[in-house]
């Protein structure tokens, strides 16, 4: 039996407010921190849930044959929009380089059905239909207050305060963030997303 489910994808694609909806799911427990392995399942629940920021290829092999796995992508526009936000990047994972090689793993499982494939802006259409067909898929149980996460009362802190942001960001109503006015790109970065293969192929409908 698979009991443990491990998120992940690209930063800022939506892993932490994911992981938060399941944690809200009465027979699953989130685990708080960002790891990429479970050792026990949380006594008492059926499933324990993780997530990890970032696609490992081994998170493919037989070594996490026993977890559920669920990969999310986001439209790069948005993605690094956030991080001109934040002002927070890493030379490894913060590139559109490295968006383009996740987004090729992304484009290569929609096929192998190895794991979920979960597009951002796709949870939030149809009352969350595609999220409620994989809780069912997998007995997770759920209703209609899964999705309603706003928890905590909070001031809105600035962008660029990483770890106040997120705990902010996490508390806030499930919807779709994905607004086009929010959209700030450097020419180039606009440049080199929308001239990806992979963009054109997982975004194309879009404008």
């Amino acid at each position: 039996m698979r009991n443990k489910i491990l998120i992940f994808g690209f930063p800022h694609s939506g892993t932490t407010i994911l992981r938060k909806v399941f944690g809200q799911c009465s027979n699953v427990y989130a685990h708080p921190e960002e790891r990429m392995r479970i050792e026990n399942v949380k006594q008492n629940y059926k499933y324990t849930c993780v997530k990890w920021p970032h696609f490992l290829e081994k998170f493919l092999t037989s070594e996490y044959s026993d977890y559920i796995k669920i990969f999310i992508l986001r439209d790069p526009r948005y993605v690094f929009s956030s991080l001109n936000r934040r002002k927070k990047y890493s030379k490894k994972y913060h590139t559109i380089e490295y968006w383009d090689k996740t987004s090729k793993y992304f484009l290569e499982n929609k096929q192998t059905k190895k794991c979920e494939t979960l597009l951002y802006s796709e949870m939030f259409d149809n009352n969350f239909k595609v999220l409620k067909d994989i809780f069912e898929k997998y007995e997770i149980c759920y209703n209609e207050k899964t999705f309603l996460t706003q928890k905590e009362d909070l001031s809105k802190p600035k962008p660029t305060e990483h770890i106040k942001f997120r705990r902010w960001q996490i508390n806030q109503a499930f919807e779709n963030m994905n607004y086009p006015e929010k959209i700030q790109l450097t020419p180039q970065q606009e440049k080199k997303i929308l001239n990806l293969e992979t963009y054109k192929k997982l975004f194309k409908e879009l404008k």
